[in-house]
């Protein structure tokens, strides 16, 4: 299968977009599809559009997304068109909608991505306090896109139903498809069996990873971990992504380390010791698509702990591979549930190893990409007229091919 694979970056950098577009399209190679890689695209300054921005967001007040005018992406749809006319390829697969919502094409499209704009809206601090162009031009970006896709992939039931109910997209044309683990995929049952075993009991030592302080819920965290120390529980907390300049002053058992760079061998190998010593890992996030970050968790047999809100209940599945609370809950409550398991050394193992379980069968980028190949098979045999339309031409866009 030859797939053309449209991103706005250069998707087989890993180090853009948390490495998304990097894995889903080793992925597919891995699964014998020749991938044509169409991105970086360039993005349209236009001095109308720019002067609305400085408008709407210094004068107004507002959150404003200049990426979001019809223009400017058009401007990305005649490019991916341009490149479509130098190749032949049997479907298009979007990483993100953006660049094909105004794309004109007989090929079958595939849409893969993790949310909606109505989905963000009024969600995420950026999507919220929107000027009222953004508001009319995101709806119309993404009722353009879901009345013209084939297919769409999605991470999370919440996605899904965002497509369903805000531009009406036909339920039947949705396939929910996990993300994959960030990290290597390189330890066996055998292997995990013997961390969890090699954990402490006497302590318990919980792992935050994430940029934003506020949003993943750092604080929260920090309190969880302060309310079982008062119960005696001897515990301490790992913070990872957030700098001691955006926690601020922190309790002596909170260490905060930064960001580390898991794509160099020393920041993957400070990760992967860091997952493999934690007993949980705590992201009470306020706002999350998905989050690759609990599929890497489960990939050390790490049980995750967070709220039930956006993507979330589908990376997390409780008693399966860690618990969402309810967005009211208090931090007595992740307290409760770390103390019991950590009183409970069986029952802890068994949820530790149902972790790991989960991420074997189905949050690493293998089991995803086959799953994504079915897909993508589906929507180039049912498009109507899509064969007659694939003529061969000389293909100037660089190629990818699984060895």
């Amino acid at each position: 299968m030859k797939i053309a694979f449209v991103t706005l970056y250069d998707a087989r950098d890993v180090t853009r977009m948390s490495g998304t577009g990097h894995h889903i399209s080793r992925g597919l190679e891995q699964c014998g599809a020749d991938i044509h890689y169409i991105g970086p695209l360039k993005p349209q300054y236009h001095p109308v559009n720019l002067a609305r921005y400085v408008w709407n967001h210094h004068v107004l007040g507002r959150n404003d997304h200049p990426q979001r005018d019809p223009g400017f992406l058009r401007h990305y749809a005649r490019q991916v068109e341009a490149a479509l006319r130098e190749t032949e390829v049997d479907v298009i697969l979007a990483s993100g909608g953006l660049p094909v919502a105004y794309l004109e094409t007989d090929l079958p499209l595939v849409l893969w991505t993790d949310c909606t704009f109505a989905g963000l809206h009024n969600y995420y601090e950026k999507y919220s306090n929107l000027s009222r162009r953004t508001e009319r031009d995101g709806h119309a970006c993404d009722q353009n896109l879901f009345d013209r896709i084939t297919r769409a992939i999605f991470p999370s039931q919440w996605a899904a139903d965002s497509a369903v109910n805000a531009y009406g997209f036909d339920r039947s044309r949705i396939r929910l498809i996990a993300r994959g683990a960030g990290v290597p995929d390189d330890r066996s049952r055998e292997q995990i069996e013997e961390l969890v075993a090699s954990r402490p009991r006497d302590r318990c030592r919980l792992l935050f990873i994430g940029l934003d302080w506020t949003r993943k819920g750092g604080p929260f965290a920090v309190a969880v971990v302060d309310e079982l120390r008062r119960r005696g529980v001897d515990a301490d907390l790992t913070v990872v992504g957030s700098s001691s300049e955006r926690t601020g002053p922190q309790p002596e058992f909170v260490e905060v380390l930064g960001r580390i760079d898991k794509n160099q061998p020393d920041g993957l190998r400070r990760i992967t010791e860091l997952y493999a010593r934690s007993h949980f890992f705590v992201l009470p996030t306020r706002a999350e698509a998905f989050g690759i970050v609990f599929c890497e968790a489960s990939a050390f047999g790490v049980p995750s702990l967070s709220f039930r809100t956006g993507g979330v209940p589908s990376a997390v599945r409780d008693e399966v591979n860690g618990r969402c609370f309810d967005l009211d809950a208090p931090p007595a409550a992740f307290a409760d549930y770390v103390q019991r398991l950590i009183a409970d050394p069986a029952a802890y193992r068994q949820l530790a190893l149902s972790a790991f379980d989960e991420y074997r069968q189905r949050l690493n980028w293998t089991v995803v990409s086959e799953q994504a190949m079915g897909v993508l098979r589906e929507a180039a045999a049912e498009a109507p007229g899509a064969a007659s339309s694939r003529r061969a031409r000389a293909p100037t866009v660089q190629r990818g091919r699984c060895a």
